[in-house]
């Protein structure tokens, strides 16, 4: 195998680049503040309920595990105007 990598250099160069660009990924997963999705998330989700909604809370993503999970707290998604009570849904 050795010899395959010594001899063929654009493989080497080729496999130098996969492994790079899967360290730099595991490196932005694990240090990039989720947070930052809150505002598009209750955007998504308002969009599909017709409901609006907001994130008051944090989003967990632990994505280094055999399932991989979010979290979202603070998750209130409200009723139409013309029902009894303003909150339909909060968590």
């Amino acid at each position: 195998m050795k010899e395959f990598f010594c001899t063929h250099k654009k493989s080497t160069w080729a496999g130098g680049i996969v492994v790079s660009l899967v360290l730099v990924l595991a490196i932005f997963l694990a240090l990039f503040d989720w947070n930052l999705f809150r505002p598009t998330l209750a955007r998504m989700i308002t969009a599909h309920t017709g409901r609006s909604a907001s994130i008051d809370g944090d989003l967990r993503v632990h994505p280094w595990s055999w399932n991989p999970t979010v979290e979202v707290n603070g998750l209130r998604i409200m009723n139409p105007t013309w029902a009894d009570r303003d909150l339909m849904f909060g968590a």
